[in-house]
Protein backbone atom coordinates (compact mmCIF):
# COMPACT_ATOMS: atom_id res chain seq x y z
CA UNK A 1 0.00 0.00 0.00
CA UNK A 2 1.28 3.52 -0.77
CA UNK A 3 2.02 5.95 2.03
CA UNK A 4 3.87 9.21 2.60
CA UNK A 5 5.69 10.63 5.59
CA UNK A 6 3.63 13.73 6.21
CA UNK A 7 5.65 15.19 9.05
CA UNK A 8 8.06 14.55 11.90
CA UNK A 9 6.85 15.63 15.34
CA UNK A 10 9.28 16.69 18.08
CA UNK A 11 12.06 14.65 16.42
CA UNK A 12 10.40 11.60 17.99
CA UNK A 13 7.46 10.54 15.84
CA UNK A 14 6.67 10.19 12.16
CA UNK A 15 3.14 10.87 10.96
CA UNK A 16 2.48 8.62 7.98
CA UNK A 17 -0.54 9.03 5.71
CA UNK A 18 -1.58 5.70 4.21
CA UNK A 19 -3.65 4.83 1.16
CA UNK A 20 -6.45 6.59 -0.69
CA UNK A 21 -8.39 6.85 2.57
CA UNK A 22 -5.45 8.87 3.97
CA UNK A 23 -5.41 7.00 7.28
CA UNK A 24 -2.95 8.55 9.71
CA UNK A 25 -0.42 6.40 11.56
CA UNK A 26 1.96 7.80 14.15
CA UNK A 27 5.04 5.71 14.80
CA UNK A 28 8.28 6.27 16.72
CA UNK A 29 10.93 7.79 14.49
CA UNK A 30 13.35 4.94 15.19
CA UNK A 31 10.91 2.55 13.45
CA UNK A 32 11.06 4.51 10.19
CA UNK A 33 13.18 2.98 7.43
CA UNK A 34 16.68 4.49 7.14
CA UNK A 35 16.90 7.39 4.69
CA UNK A 36 13.23 8.36 4.93
CA UNK A 37 12.18 11.89 5.88
CA UNK A 38 9.23 14.24 5.45
CA UNK A 39 7.85 13.90 1.94
CA UNK A 40 9.28 10.42 1.37
CA UNK A 41 6.87 8.00 -0.28
CA UNK A 42 6.74 4.45 0.98
CA UNK A 43 5.31 1.04 0.27
CA UNK A 44 3.89 -0.22 3.56
CA UNK A 45 2.36 -3.43 4.83
CA UNK A 46 -0.31 -3.04 7.49
CA UNK A 47 -1.49 -5.77 9.80
CA UNK A 48 -3.97 -5.29 12.65
CA UNK A 49 -4.01 -1.56 11.85
CA UNK A 50 -0.23 -1.25 12.41
CA UNK A 51 2.55 -0.67 9.92
CA UNK A 52 4.67 -3.80 10.08
CA UNK A 53 6.88 -3.23 7.05
CA UNK A 54 7.98 -0.28 4.94
CA UNK A 55 10.20 0.35 1.93
CA UNK A 56 11.08 3.66 0.32
CA UNK A 57 9.35 4.24 -3.02
CA UNK A 58 12.14 6.25 -4.64
CA UNK A 59 10.39 6.62 -8.00
CA UNK A 60 7.25 8.21 -6.50
CA UNK A 61 9.32 10.35 -4.13
CA UNK A 62 11.43 11.70 -7.01
CA UNK A 63 8.49 12.34 -9.34
CA UNK A 64 6.58 14.14 -6.59
CA UNK A 65 9.59 16.35 -5.84
CA UNK A 66 9.93 17.21 -9.54
CA UNK A 67 6.21 18.03 -9.82
CA UNK A 68 6.37 20.32 -6.78
CA UNK A 69 9.55 22.02 -8.05
CA UNK A 70 7.87 22.64 -11.43
CA UNK A 71 4.81 24.15 -9.76
CA UNK A 72 6.97 26.36 -7.55
CA UNK A 73 8.92 27.58 -10.59
CA UNK A 74 5.66 28.38 -12.39
CA UNK A 75 4.44 30.35 -9.38
CA UNK A 76 7.73 32.27 -9.20
CA UNK A 77 7.49 33.17 -12.89
CA UNK A 78 3.88 34.31 -12.51
CA UNK A 79 4.79 36.40 -9.48
CA UNK A 80 7.73 37.93 -11.34
CA UNK A 81 5.49 38.85 -14.29
CA UNK A 82 2.93 40.51 -12.00
CA UNK A 83 5.63 42.65 -10.38
CA UNK A 84 6.85 43.84 -13.80
CA UNK A 85 3.42 45.18 -14.75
Amino acid sequence: MKAVIDRIVDDKYAVIIVGDEENEHVIPLEQVVDGAKEGTWLHVVIKNNKIIEMLIDQETTNSTKRRIQNKMELLRRRSSLKRKK
